[in-house]
């Protein structure tokens, strides 16, 4: 991954992991782990916030 794009994600809050992945937790996952709150994924399908993914190509 390119140094530039590299510090681009780190200003986003992004972690790097390897060589060429990058990772960003949910606001709401942190949420429920610290502060047992949810979002409405958890409300309205039952999906539990701490195990919840989102995902870009």
């Amino acid at each position: 991954m390119d140094q530039e794009i590299r510090n681009l994600l780190r200003k986003q809050k992004y972690k790097i992991v390897g060589e060429h992945s990058a990772v960003k937790l949910c606001h709401w996952l942190k949420k429920s782990l610290m502060e047992d709150r949810v979002c409405y994924k958890q409300k309205f399908y039952g999906i539990k916030s701490h195990r919840c993914l989102q995902m870009t190509p």
